[in-house]
């Protein structure tokens, strides 16, 4: 494919240079997920196949509503590569659950694909409890979705620090 397509009055950017955001992928969860068990880390989201493709850079998004069994509990979340047990990717900060009720979140991160070749595979979301005695969960519904979304945001060599997935 030609990087730039002539399309009547419109000149259309291909992948390949393309400046603006696009989404390659957005996977939601409108029912609760099950929670960590013994605190263990646990998937409570699979996204749909994404390719990422090498030399380009994406964010990676979660947004949704942590809650704990137990109040002072802290959790994190992580997108691993396939499934749980799968390459990291993603590695949220730490945060609290003060009380038995929602918190929202919503982390971001920009990976930058350093892979010979393209990676095709789908995103195993987890959480687990980082302190704390609770058990921690993704809770959702239709109408507060939790989701992840991987935007392709450009060349990976515009992104210099963004975490190198290889």
């Amino acid at each position: 494919m030609p990087d730039l397509v002539y399309s009547g009055q419109r000149l259309i950017a291909s992948e390949s240079n393309v400046r603006a955001p696009f989404t390659v992928g957005y996977t939601p969860l409108t029912t609760n997920a099950t929670a960590d068990a013994a605190g263990a880390e646990a998937v409570w989201l699979t996204s749909t196949s994404v390719t990422l493709r090498t030399g380009r850079a994406y964010r990676l998004t979660l947004k949704g509503l942590a809650v704990a069994t137990v109040a002072n509990t802290d959790c994190q979340l992580r997108v691993r590569r396939a499934a749980l047990g799968g390459s990291l990717m993603f590695d949220s900060f730490r945060f609290a659950l003060p009380s038995t009720a929602n918190i929202a979140f919503y982390f971001a991160n920009i990976i930058a694909i350093t892979a010979a070749a393209d990676i095709t595979t789908v995103l195993a979301c987890t959480i687990s409890r980082a302190a704390g005695t609770g058990l921690v969960t993704v809770n959702a519904s239709s109408v507060n979705v939790a989701y992840i979304h991987t935007e392709d945001v450009g060349p990976a060599t515009e992104f210099a620090g963004a975490t190198a997935i290889s």
